[in-house]
Protein backbone atom coordinates (compact mmCIF):
# COMPACT_ATOMS: atom_id res chain seq x y z
CA UNK A 1 0.00 0.00 0.00
CA UNK A 2 1.17 3.26 -0.92
CA UNK A 3 1.13 5.53 1.73
CA UNK A 4 1.55 8.93 0.23
CA UNK A 5 -1.08 8.13 -2.42
CA UNK A 6 -3.18 7.46 0.52
CA UNK A 7 -2.20 10.78 2.25
CA UNK A 8 -3.38 13.09 -0.92
CA UNK A 9 -6.20 10.89 -1.87
CA UNK A 10 -7.76 11.51 2.06
CA UNK A 11 -6.81 15.28 1.64
CA UNK A 12 -8.30 15.20 -1.71
CA UNK A 13 -11.62 13.64 -0.44
CA UNK A 14 -11.58 16.22 2.58
CA UNK A 15 -11.58 19.25 0.04
CA UNK A 16 -14.32 17.00 -1.80
CA UNK A 17 -16.65 16.49 1.05
CA UNK A 18 -16.14 20.06 1.88
CA UNK A 19 -17.31 21.20 -1.50
CA UNK A 20 -20.32 18.95 -1.86
CA UNK A 21 -21.76 19.75 1.62
CA UNK A 22 -21.61 23.85 1.09
CA UNK A 23 -22.79 22.85 -2.76
CA UNK A 24 -25.78 21.24 -1.43
CA UNK A 25 -26.68 23.73 1.07
CA UNK A 26 -26.26 26.43 -1.67
CA UNK A 27 -28.23 24.28 -4.03
CA UNK A 28 -31.56 22.91 -3.07
CA UNK A 29 -31.76 21.14 -6.78
CA UNK A 30 -28.67 19.52 -5.88
CA UNK A 31 -29.66 18.37 -2.53
CA UNK A 32 -32.30 16.74 -4.10
CA UNK A 33 -30.68 15.24 -6.71
CA UNK A 34 -27.74 13.26 -3.77
CA UNK A 35 -31.12 13.03 -2.19
CA UNK A 36 -32.58 11.10 -5.18
CA UNK A 37 -29.78 8.67 -5.61
CA UNK A 38 -30.10 6.50 -2.35
CA UNK A 39 -32.83 8.12 -0.17
CA UNK A 40 -30.76 10.97 1.52
CA UNK A 41 -27.90 13.63 1.06
CA UNK A 42 -25.89 12.44 3.44
CA UNK A 43 -25.77 8.99 2.57
CA UNK A 44 -25.18 10.19 -1.06
CA UNK A 45 -22.15 12.44 0.14
CA UNK A 46 -20.93 9.18 1.90
CA UNK A 47 -20.97 7.23 -0.92
CA UNK A 48 -19.97 9.90 -3.64
CA UNK A 49 -16.72 10.52 -0.82
CA UNK A 50 -15.93 6.68 -0.56
CA UNK A 51 -15.94 6.14 -4.53
CA UNK A 52 -13.76 9.71 -4.85
CA UNK A 53 -11.28 8.22 -2.25
CA UNK A 54 -11.27 4.80 -3.79
CA UNK A 55 -10.40 6.38 -7.29
CA UNK A 56 -8.18 9.26 -6.28
CA UNK A 57 -5.91 6.36 -4.38
CA UNK A 58 -5.97 3.75 -7.04
CA UNK A 59 -4.75 6.91 -9.90
CA UNK A 60 -2.64 8.97 -7.26
CA UNK A 61 -0.65 5.11 -6.30
CA UNK A 62 -0.04 5.48 -10.05
CA UNK A 63 1.19 8.50 -10.52
CA UNK A 64 2.93 9.24 -6.65
CA UNK A 65 6.53 7.43 -6.85
CA UNK A 66 7.87 9.19 -3.98
CA UNK A 67 7.43 7.94 -0.30
CA UNK A 68 5.22 9.72 2.74
CA UNK A 69 7.09 12.22 5.05
CA UNK A 70 5.50 13.89 8.44
CA UNK A 71 5.08 16.59 5.90
CA UNK A 72 2.51 14.95 4.23
CA UNK A 73 0.36 14.28 7.43
CA UNK A 74 0.71 17.95 8.40
CA UNK A 75 -0.71 18.70 5.29
CA UNK A 76 -3.82 16.17 5.73
CA UNK A 77 -4.39 17.06 9.15
CA UNK A 78 -4.05 20.88 7.75
CA UNK A 79 -6.56 19.98 5.34
CA UNK A 80 -8.82 19.00 7.85
CA UNK A 81 -8.44 21.60 9.94
CA UNK A 82 -8.66 24.40 7.12
CA UNK A 83 -12.34 22.62 5.48
CA UNK A 84 -13.51 22.01 8.98
CA UNK A 85 -13.55 26.18 9.34
CA UNK A 86 -14.48 26.59 6.10
CA UNK A 87 -17.71 24.44 6.50
CA UNK A 88 -18.04 25.80 10.49
CA UNK A 89 -18.53 29.59 8.89
CA UNK A 90 -20.41 29.15 6.27
CA UNK A 91 -22.70 27.52 8.76
CA UNK A 92 -22.64 30.52 10.96
CA UNK A 93 -22.87 32.69 8.29
CA UNK A 94 -26.26 31.37 6.95
CA UNK A 95 -27.87 31.44 11.05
Amino acid sequence: MKTKALSDATSATIVFITVLTITSEISPAFKTFLAGIVGHHWTAKSLASIIFFILSYLVLAKLVKTEMKSRDVYFTVGTTVVCSIIIFLFFLMRA
